[in-house]
């Protein structure tokens, strides 16, 4: 097998967990899109590391997957397999499936394994990776190193992954790959159908799989989807992912009924016969692969062009792992298209192109016939003039602009200042004119001026900056792409948000809520500080109550109350 020369990011990815393991994170996260190279960061760890390591997965096409390129890039290294009836855990990395660690772990405790990697991480809040975790004492040890690698670094079923790893300590997003040339574009295609799924079920964040099988799996749409394909990417290598195995093997039937030869794999297949179809794809036998659940993961093949949503889906995760098996680059390959087929869907929010951006609010912002690159473009254009009609300022907009969209964490606009939570601490960037501004830092009831003297608004940021990245925690908080922003919202929140009366909706995300009462408190508290209204001053000296000195609205109208109660009236 040739050797593989490492990418830039990867090379990266490797020192930052070093890096973070000196700093004392034991419990790391890697967060790279479907492509970038995941299994060879991980075996270019243990290689560097040169300790006994664990790799575990659930699927055996990781495995294999993890098998061939640790052989690649750590070659003198004795690889060995736990399955079946081989238990090879005599060797330097043992790559293990995890239900198969979960049975054997008396075994594997008699080996002392100081690196365990896991392959698609956002699993790993499943029971059997925790009893295995805990079992081999990467929970508790801090001489251990545990690293998760995951395209999508948050669950479907919303168990958080914050109880498993400290710290995402490195990510890629899917658009900066994309726009670095590491992955290819991907054009959105939507077909309008006359199909119902209003009803359909929700489980777990997403649709009940056989009920939405049971409005989609029809003739007349499955048709729909074929001819669909066939003028919308003639000739082109395809992967269709459906709702469940019947409706899988429904598809297949229909890409081949009308000339376009389609197989159907499933999770339930048995090895030797998806391996079989696979490797029929491969040569080129069959055009179209349709599949139930199979293909969302430890699938490579980068000549796909075509991706066809026959399910819709309401689950991000689930949506970018689809997609993500058509960006590879290929010789000859210029974008991949996705279809996606929009049926009358009522109250639920489907995913689109627009969710393999970073940023939740832009789940419904894709239009159709625009690529991944094309909709981030247009969505920073509209974001650049929404900023600038914020902030008044004419002859420095676009630097401010530029700063902010520069800036890893995720400033708030509250009137003419800039919000930033990050946990316990708040900074605050105060407007004083003329493009200048001085930085507060709030914890609790305390105040601190960190920056008193107006400064330009990049000197200011700055110092945000390394104020926040000193607390590791704080800036995991702080940050725009920070994972547990996409997490519904919390029960606290949704009391937070009752009890300042903002309106917000049933699906509201953790990071939203978390706007919202921010812009909402600091918009309270500056209330609180501004002056009294002459009608205020007035109707004081009225009631005979001395004006403090600097009154404002809030003590104006307490002593206004007071005095009419006659509990606070002053002789004349």
């Amino acid at each position: 097998m040739a050797a593989i020369k490492p990418r830039p990011y990867q090379l990266e990815a490797l020192q930052a967990v070093v890096d973070a393991y000196r700093r004392g994170i034991t419990r790391q996260l890697l967060s790279l899109p479907t492509g970038s190279g995941k299994t060879v960061i991980f075996s270019m760890l243990a290689r560097h590391v040169q300790r006994k390591t664990l790799v575990i997965a659930h699927r055996d096409e990781l495995l294999e997957q993890a098998y061939q390129k640790l052989r690649a890039v750590y070659p003198e290294a004795r690889i060995g397999i736990v399955k079946g009836r081989t238990q090879e855990l005599w060797a330097d990395v043992v790559v293990c499936g995890v239900q198969t660690a979960a049975k054997r772990l008396e075994a594997l405790k008699q080996y002392r394994f100081d690196l365990m990697v896991i392959d698609e991480a956002h699993h790993s809040a499943a029971n059997s990776y925790r009893k295995v975790i805990s079992g081999l004492g990467f929970a508790d040890d801090r001489a251990k190193l545990l690293v998760g690698v995951t395209a999508t670094a948050y669950r479907a079923d919303r168990r958080g992954l914050g109880e498993i790893f400290q710290k995402i300590t490195y990510e890629r997003t899917i658009l900066s790959m994309i726009r670095e040339g590491y992955l290819c574009d991907a054009r959105g295609v939507s077909v309008k159908t006359q199909f119902d799924i209003s009803n359909v079920r929700t489980e777990h964040g997403d649709f009940k799989v056989n009920d939405l099988a049971l409005a989609i799996d029809l003739p007349e749409r499955n048709e729909l989807v074929v001819d669909s394909y066939k003028e919308q990417t003639p000739g082109a290598r395809g992967v269709c992912f459906c709702a469940n195995v019947e409706h899988a093997q429904h598809m297949a039937d229909a890409f081949s009924a009308a000339g376009v030869p389609a197989a159907a794999i499933w999770g339930s297949m048995g090895m030797e016969a998806r391996k079989r179809t696979l490797r029929a794809f491969a040569d080129g036998r069959y055009q179209v692969l349709t599949n139930c659940a199979v293909l969302t993961e430890g699938f490579d093949e980068p000549s796909i062009s075509a991706v066809v949503l026959a399910r819709p889906t309401k689950s991000r995760s689930l949506y970018v792992q689809m997609v993500g098996r058509g960006l590879r680059i290929h010789p000859g390959k210029r974008e991949c298209i996705v279809l996606d087929f929009g049926d009358n869907c009522g109250r639920h929010d489907l995913c689109n192109l627009g969710s393999l951006l970073s940023d939740d609010d832009h789940l419904r912002k894709a239009r159709d016939g625009e690529t991944v690159k094309e909709t981030a473009e247009r969505i920073e254009r509209e974001e650049d003039e929404a900023l600038r009609g914020q902030i008044q300022i004419t002859d420095v907009s676009m630097q401010v602009v530029s700063l902010f969209k520069a800036d890893p964490h995720n400033w708030l606009p509250s009137g003419k200042d800039y919000v930033l939570e990050a946990g316990a601490m708040r900074l605050m960037a105060l407007w004083q004119g003329e493009g200048a501004y001085t930085l507060k830092m709030v914890r609790g009831r305390s105040e601190e001026m960190l920056i008193s003297e107006p400064a330009p608004l990049a000197e200011v940021l700055a110092a945000a900056e390394r104020v926040v990245t000193a607390l590791p925690s704080a800036s995991r908080i702080a940050r725009k792409d920070s994972a547990w922003r996409y997490d519904p919202a919390t029960a606290g929140q949704r009391r937070k948000m009752d009890q300042l009366k903002i309106q917000y909706s049933d699906d509201v995300t953790s990071g939203q809520a978390s706007a919202m009462i921010t812009q909402k408190e600091v918009e309270i508290e500056r209330k609180k500080k501004e002056p009294a209204t002459d009608a205020q001053l007035r109707y004081l000296r009225a009631l005979g109550i001395p004006v403090p000195e600097h009154c404002t609205k809030v003590m104006a109208g307490y002593l206004i109350g007071r005095g009419r109660s006659g509990a606070g009236r002053y002789a004349g």
